[in-house]
């Protein structure tokens, strides 16, 4: 999950992460499963109001504001559940949070019963969520204002 969100040229992941260091943990307790992450546009760290927005669309499908053969309806279409916007204190911005949450680990495995074909699944609907937020920060007229 931090490579694909590394990767995008619109999110930047934060380096100080919650979560343990303790050595003394095993197996899924040592691996961090929410990782934060500030949308940016140019460069410049989205204020928490933007970031409101941006949070509010990306759990709608906004496929109908688009002409009926647009080719990114699809990506429009798609709802996708994040972390909420939390303000930073230290820098600019705010940050969002994708999870691997309890829910994403038994769906996927109910799917496949192979832990890479399990891993290939949640992979997929990171990169659509990460495709979504990079869309909209592209496109942010499809964010509504926070007077909205």
């Amino acid at each position: 999950m931090p490579q694909l969100i590394a990767a995008s040229e619109n999110l930047q992941l934060l380096a100080e992460q919650c979560g343990s260091t303790d050595p003394e943990l095993r197996e899924e307790m040592q691996h961090r499963t929410i990782h934060s992450f500030v949308p940016q546009r140019d460069g410049e760290a989205l204020p928490l109001e933007r970031c409101g927005g941006l949070y509010r669309a990306m759990g709608r499908d906004l496929s109908g504001l688009l002409p009926r053969d647009a080719p990114d309806a699809g990506i429009a279409a798609r709802i996708c559940q994040i972390g909420q916007p939390v303000a930073l204190r230290h820098r600019p911005g705010a940050a969002l949070r994708l999870c691997a949450s309890a829910r994403t680990v038994s769906s996927c495995w109910a799917r496949t019963a192979n832990a890479e074909s399990a891993m290939a699944l949640v992979l997929t609907d990171i990169r659509a969520v990460i495709e979504k937020l990079d869309w909209l920060i592209a496109n942010p007229q499809f964010c509504e204002s926070p007077a909205a």
